[in-house]
Order: structure tokens, then sequence, then C-alpha cells
């Protein structure tokens, strides 16, 4: 299997499983990333259309992704749901930050007398603990420090040390601006509303007349790679990709390197 670069030329809309029809009032939303379905079909496109029909609709395609690099190459993946950081006084309030002091875990609620209470311990599967935060945690937290969520992106190559339950390990000055631990989201939101014309009128259609989509434009230099193995796959190439008249380019990664392995931090 190989690595492949997909980098967007437009902006990127794709619309969940939500109904939608155009009408007053109409917004389309959509999700983001895309799921691996989409970028997956997206890719086919590129295979030689010179295959015989068994061939083309061969079922055993490999495929891994999308996920998302920066400008240098770096993965990052989702943030797990349970690390939290612990913030200085007056950071991290409205909105996750940067500059946060730790990294730590939320731990399973220690089962006590009352828990007998609450659930009950022959049902199957037995109910899982609430995921809490730890009383040494806690104590920092009513010192002037506070708890709040990391951002929603999370370096790849670091991935290795939440794994193994090491992410109390990872110091601020570790990371620097241009490689930090999260990332916020590498994307803007752009509105784009639709309006249809009466022919020959200067009024909107009573009915299919007006409608807003919510699209979204990647930051400079962020794009997608995904691990794909046909054969007969040609590069560069451009597919469509979130709407009929988006589009982006696919290149091959030759020998280029990508930082998704655990690094010494």
């Amino acid at each position: 299997m190989s690595w492949y670069r997909i980098i967007p030329l437009d902006v990127l809309m794709f619309r969940d499983s939500r109904p939608f029809s155009p009408g007053e009032g109409s917004w389309a939303k959509g999700l983001f990333p895309p799921m691996p379905i989409t970028v997956f079909h997206g890719l086919r496109s590129l295979l030689d259309p010179r295959l015989s029909k068994t061939e083309r609709t061969n079922r055993n395609l490999k495929f891994l992704g999308p996920f998302l690099c920066d400008p240098e190459g770096s993965l990052y993946l989702p943030t797990p749901k349970d690390l939290v950081c612990l913030y200085p006084e007056g950071v991290g309030a409205k909105e996750a930050s940067d500059r946060w002091e730790s990294v730590h875990r939320l731990q399973p609620v220690q089962q006590d007398d009352a828990w007998k209470h609450l659930a009950f311990a022959s049902a199957y599967p037995t109910p899982q603990s609430p995921m809490v935060v730890s009383r040494e945690l806690g104590k920092q937290q009513t010192a002037g420090k506070r708890l709040g969520e990391p951002q929603p992106w999370i370096r790849a190559s670091a991935l290795e040390n939440y794994f193994q339950g090491k992410e109390t390990h990872w110091q601020p000055e570790a990371f620097s601006s241009e490689e930090p631990l999260f990332h916020k989201d590498p994307w803007d939101v752009q509105v784009m509303p639709h309006i249809q014309m009466k022919a020959g009128e200067r009024q909107v259609e009573e009915s299919d007349g007006y409608f807003t989509e919510v699209a979204v434009r990647m930051k400079s230099g962020w794009h997608f790679v995904v691990h794909f193995d046909p054969e007969t796959f040609s590069t560069p190439g451009v597919i469509r990709l979130g709407g009929e008249g988006h589009r982006a380019i696919v290149e091959k990664m030759d020998g280029e390197p990508i930082s998704s392995h655990p690094d010494s931090r």
C-alpha cells in the first residue's frame, strides 16, 4: 500500500444523513472530516477505465484514512474524550487553549458501599463506572487552576504515550507553537446561500428558491493523506470530492516522511 496526498482545490461540503429539502429557512449542514467511504469512492474514480468489469468491481481494495495532515507532514487524530487539561487561572475558560500545564486522564469512580444502590452487580454486561477527575487533580483545581477540554485534534506521534498511560509525562515546554501537542480545527466555516430567481422577474422562487449550505475551507497547507493499494492507480489526478463542482488533487507520496510514529517525547 502507498500513501497519497489529497489537496482540496475548493470548499468542501459533505452532507450528513438528515433529510434535506430546499425551502424557506432551510439550512443544510454537513459533517467534517468526511467519512472514509466517501473518500474511498472518490479515489476509485481514478482507476484505469480500460480494466475489465471484473477488475473494476474488485471488492478487495485496501484503504486506510483519511487522516488530517499539517503542512509539515504530521498526522493528527481526534483527541481521546477521556483527556482533560489543567489550565492556569484565567486560561481555557471559554475555549480550549494551548497554554495547558499538564494533561490527565479521567479515572473510573471508586465503587464504595453506596454503589449497590446505583447499579446492579448481577446485570450483564456489568455497567461501567462513570469517568471522573481523580481526587489529587481535584485538589489542584480548587487552588485557583481549572480543568478544561483539550483542543479537538492530537498529534499522532503522541498517541503511543496515551495508550501506555504516560500522558502525565507530557510537558508544555516539549511542544512548540510550530509543533503543538493539540491543535484546533484546521478549517474555517463558510456559509453559502443559494437563490433561484423567477424567470423574467426580480423575485425568488416560492418553492426550491432559497436554501443555505455550510461548507468548510481547510487552512493553507493542510490536506488529507490516505493509504490505498491498487496497482493501476495513476497520479497526479483530480477527483470530485465534497460537492458536485468541488475538486481535489491526488498525489502519490513517494519516499516522503510522515510523522505518525512515536518520537522521543
